[in-house]
């Protein structure tokens, strides 16, 4: 006498239910579906900026120098302060060797969010000087990147408003 197992569908059905159940709410809540509330308005990362890291220097003593290559408490390969936010009409000065980490404005050579037009961050390469001022005339978002570097995260952005 062989028995032969036959699974039940109602019994099947009941076990599946409650999980796909269970993750469709989960998923329903983590979208925000049902949630009138909008979401708060973000500018995504530019050069690793998020709108929290911007450290601001709008007031008119704010130190506005940005150092690199260990210079203003940098390090070796790394911007000091890297996200930095400052008004429309002041200077920047960007202090360091830029014979050893060349200066060029944008995001990177290859990438596709250059930011604000206009940037006024002039290309430093292979020269003896070891600052520059930059004066922003207008709002925006304005990055920098070292040529040498920027693969390892020597990048960097300005922000006016």
């Amino acid at each position: 006498m062989e028995q032969r197992f036959k699974p039940r569908k109602h019994h099947i059905q009941k076990r599946t239910l409650l999980p796909t159940m269970l993750a469709a709410a989960w998923i329903a809540s983590a979208s925000g579906c049902g949630d009138d509330t909008p979401a708060a308005a973000t500018t995504p990362a530019l050069n690793g900026c998020n709108d929290s890291d911007f450290i601001d220097r709008t007031g008119s003593s704010g130190n506005r120098t940005v150092g690199f290559g260990g210079s203003n408490g940098s390090g070796a390969f790394t911007y000091s302060p890297k996200c930095l936010r400052v008004a429309v009409g002041q200077t920047v000065e960007f202090a360091g060797d830029f014979s050893a980490h060349p200066l060029a404005p944008g995001a990177g050579p290859m990438a596709t969010d250059a930011g604000t037009a206009g940037n006024p961050i002039p290309r430093q390469d292979n020269n003896s000087r070891s600052s520059i001022m930059v004066t922003f005339p207008a709002a925006g978002d304005y990055p920098y990147y070292c040529v040498s570097h920027y693969l390892g995260g020597m990048v960097g952005v300005v922000r006016v408003r």
